[in-house]
């Protein structure tokens, strides 16, 4: 539509204001799943995960600024200090990993990936005893399933930020041969000027 080009241009000159949109509704959903099972009786709400989901929450509206950082943040408070798979909180370490690749390197993107997921398996296990207590002893699937589905949403995560630092990289190759081929036209007008001041000096000593 029309007003499409509008609201993007009205974002991309306000990014916090996406950035605020990011946390609302990864906290959002996180307490809408947390609801669920509240309402089922299969948990209860403590003070720690509400404290785990603000601090999520939190770290997003800075994943431009320092997106390795909250990386960093997002995947302690999410696969280590607790395992949140269940609560749909883990959706932020593909936003962060999002952000290492479209603000700083695809390359480091995938690196950071990989890490992210290593830590994330080593934890799943470590995890495992009080997961199975609280969640029931998993099954032969459940394991494979989890890991898969993560892997995959840590990818695309890295390969949509990996989309966005593509077309950033185009845009600033395209402004700066704009800024390239300016100057020089204003070379090539000066050059012009000088040999037009040249020629009718020398029509006026003859």
């Amino acid at each position: 539509t029309a007003a499409t080009p509008r609201v993007r241009r009205f974002l991309r000159s306000r990014p916090w204001l996406v950035d605020v949109a990011v946390s609302v509704v990864v906290a959002l959903i996180v307490e809408a799943t947390l609801a669920s099972e509240v309402a089922t009786g299969e948990t209860e709400v403590t003070p720690w995960q509400v404290a785990t989901i603000a601090g999520t929450a939190i770290a997003l509206l800075f994943r431009r600024r320092a997106p390795l950082t909250v990386l960093v943040v997002v995947t302690l408070l999410t696969s280590v200090v607790t395992f949140s798979a269940e609560s749909n909180l883990v959706l932020a370490v593909p936003i962060a990993l999002y952000a290492v690749a479209a603000f700083r390197s695809p390359v480091i993107g995938w690196v950071a990936a990989a890490a992210v997921y290593l830590v994330t398996v080593v934890s799943l296990f470590a995890w495992l005893p009080v997961l199975e207590d609280r969640l029931g002893a998993p099954s032969a699937f459940d394991i494979p399933v989890v890991l898969l589905t993560l892997a995959m949403a840590d990818a695309v995560g890295v390969l949509l930020g990996t989309n966005a630092w593509q077309r950033s990289e185009r845009v600033r190759a395209l402004t700066e041969r704009a800024e390239q081929l300016a100057r020089e036209r204003d070379n090539e007008a000066r050059i012009a000027t000088l040999a037009e001041r040249s020629r009718i000096a020398r029509e006026m000593h003859d």
